[in-house]
């Protein structure tokens, strides 16, 4: 990492570990291997999930990224600003359960895709594993 600012990412779909786009946290450290934030997971149907408001837990993990990669999550989520109607995601500050306990973290959420297939598990890796096996 650079000395510049530093942000911690939950991811949970593409971008985590062994997952089609995790190539793009290349040089970010994995603070957290396992966590969960609240809402629910759904499959858009696009080969990637998106989180919505509920109650559920959706599992990830956190990383450690800087400027630059924030900037090429951004571009990947289609994420041009707070409120920019042009967005596919938003960029939220949410709370991640870890077994350190609750931390701040950003995350990625949607609620743009109707008729999205809910996933129960709220574990996007295993969900994937189990539809392709």
């Amino acid at each position: 990492m650079r000395n510049e600012k530093t942000h911690l990412l939950f991811v949970y779909g593409t971008l985590r570990l062994g997952e089609s786009k995790h190539g793009l946290l290349e040089g970010s450290r994995c603070a957290v291997p396992e966590a969960c934030i609240e809402g629910a997971l759904v499959d858009t149907g696009y080969g990637y999930p998106a989180v919505r408001q509920g109650t559920g837990r959706v599992y990830g993990e956190i990383y450690e990224i800087d400027e630059e990669t924030l900037r090429r999550i951004d571009a990947l989520e289609d994420y041009y600003g707070p409120g920019d109607p042009r967005n596919l995601y938003e960029r939220v500050q949410t709370t991640a359960g870890t077994d350190r306990g609750d931390i701040p973290v950003l995350a990625y959420v949607s609620d743009r895709f109707a008729g999205a297939s809910p996933i129960p598990s709220g574990d996007w890796k295993q969900y994937r594993k189990a539809k392709t096996s």
